[in-house]
């Protein structure tokens, strides 16, 4: 399958230090006082084996909630957002049959689907009273990866579409919205299942690539193809943990980071001006404060926590701290910090209380609490 014919949208062990060409780190970003602005003091809210979090208005009052999902993947949780930044207490209900992935699939009703992805897809309505019941399944071409779901628009209906991370074999599924369900539109081949998809412009030019971040290396299609790489073959890593697309890198160009929990380190590939679809590879950023290790477990996710236009990376790290940062003109600044205590097992960001500066979400290192920090900063 080719990338253009879905919408013209949409590959050495860990780098050694010798071999690093390191560029710049800054300490705090002189518009962002650590402890001034930033994220608030942590809610707790109890659960049972986390292990996923579908986030979206699932009852279609116009707030968000959450639901969460148990490791055995039996059992799924609802959080009812308030509105006002808080969530409801949870209302749990035992499902018929497993899921690997979760996410939340908005409808033109307003009211968003839970997605479950095993060895199909099944779409879920949540009931006035928070009762799940199921609305249609769609075959998936191979079992889902863990947390292997990501959704998408591909095609301007206004209907969501799917990008699926699927095992055996090893590949993305893209899978069209339909009215109901939806239809498989061909697969792109990788090496071993993907631990992270982002679909979005990663190179300035108004269309977006898909990136699916491999447990060592890194695939990236284009309407124009596959990537072409300069500086190395390919990306390389031990230990990666996400995608953070940045803006504006060197000058007016955009680059994607991974950060490698072996280094502690950010890998840097920069877009190339004036080339087919190229990137670079083989550059580091450090960090503020110097490496974070993926030693007793880090989280990490992306997001525009201060309404900028520009994504900054959220890390967790092992010492309990969640930092928050900015890439600018090949510099990471610290914008603001918070101590969660116990350390977080995964990170996302979502708009809790109308605002249009998104919340903290995580799950606490046991797997036994959702805790939610508030945003602080001011747009």
């Amino acid at each position: 399958m080719k990338l253009g014919s879905t919408r013209r949208w949409l590959a050495s062990a860990a780098a050694r230090w010798a071999g690093i060409v390191l560029v710049g780190a800054t300490g705090c970003g002189a518009d962002h006082v650590i402890g001034s602005l930033g994220l608030g003091a942590v809610r707790h809210y109890s659960g049972t084996a986390l292990e996923s979090i579908a986030i979206g208005d699932f009852d279609g009052d116009g707030s968000v909630d959450l639901v969460s999902q148990d490791r055995s993947g039996f059992v799924v949780c609802l959080l009812r957002g308030a509105g006002d930044g808080t969530l409801l207490p949870l209302r749990c209900q035992p499902l018929t049959e497993p899921a690997q992935a979760i996410s939340a699939l908005p409808t033109t009703q307003g009211k968003a689907l839970l997605v479950r992805a095993g060895a199909a897809i099944s779409l879920w309505s949540v009931s006035s009273e928070g009762v799940f019941a199921k609305n249609g399944q769609s075959p998936l071409l191979a079992p889902v990866a863990s947390q292997g779901l990501t959704v998408v628009e591909l095609d301007g209906d206004d209907r969501a579409d799917l990008l699926v991370a699927e095992s055996a074999p090893p590949q993305v599924e893209v899978l069209r919205g339909l009215e109901p369900g939806f239809r498989t539109s061909g697969s792109y081949a990788v090496t071993v299942a993907p631990q992270a998809l982002l679909y979005r412009d990663l190179d300035g030019d108004h269309h977006p690539e898909l990136a699916a971040l491999l447990p060592g290396t890194l695939s990236l299609w284009s309407e124009r193809g596959l990537v072409s790489w300069s500086g190395c073959l390919a990306p390389q890593w031990n230990r990666p943990l996400g995608l953070w697309p940045v803006q504006r890198w060197q000058g007016a160009q955009p680059a994607l980071m991974v950060f490698d929990g072996s280094l502690g380190l950010l890998s840097v590939m920069r877009a190339l001006s004036g080339t087919r679809f190229g990137f670079t590879c083989g550059e580091f950023a450090t960090l503020p404060g110097g490496p974070i290790l993926d030693a007793g477990g880090v989280a990490m996710t992306s997001a525009d926590l201060d309404a900028d236009g520009e994504v900054e990376l959220l890390l967790a790290g092992s010492d309990g701290v969640l930092r928050v940062y900015r890439a600018r003109d090949e510099a990471i600044a610290l914008l603001t910090e918070q101590r969660i205590d116990g350390g977080v097992a995964q990170l996302w960001a979502a708009d809790l209380d109308h605002d249009e500066l998104p919340e903290v979400i995580a799950v606490s290192a046991q797997r036994d609490d959702i805790l939610v920090l508030p945003n602080l900063f001011r747009r």
